[in-house]
């Protein structure tokens, strides 16, 4: 099961992998950590890399790999949906950093897939 307490597919187990590489992946000093719906806790990114170099960034991730995925069953469309926030500039990012108010992102975004 998600923090949600819904029953994890298959493609929320491969996409949530997906994302957490592309987010953390996408270039050193960027992405600190992620938080994604199919996980119980935020991830810093250089625990998701294997790598030291990505321990720190800018900013943090949020986000649910698959969107409406009990949909897929049906047919229907779903999507990712992400946000990114600011990390308060010279600390690391810690439960705070992901608890910020909406108006507080700087970037969110949906892709549908249908």
């Amino acid at each position: 099961d998600n923090v949600q307490g819904e029953v994890q597919q298959k493609l929320d187990v491969v996409c949530n992998a997906i994302m957490l590489k592309q987010f953390c992946g996408c270039s050193k000093g960027v992405i600190a950590a992620v938080a994604s719906e199919e996980e119980d806790a935020p991830r810093s990114c250089d625990v998701v890399m294997g790598d030291s170099a990505f321990a720190h960034g800018e900013y943090v991730a949020v986000f649910d790999p698959i969107d409406g995925s009990k949909n897929i069953d049906s047919s229907l469309p779903v999507g990712t949906v992400f946000g990114i926030y600011k990390c308060v500039p010279g600390t690391d990012a810690d439960e705070k950093t992901f608890l910020q108010k909406g108006n507080e992102m700087v970037a969110a975004g949906y892709c549908l897939y249908s």
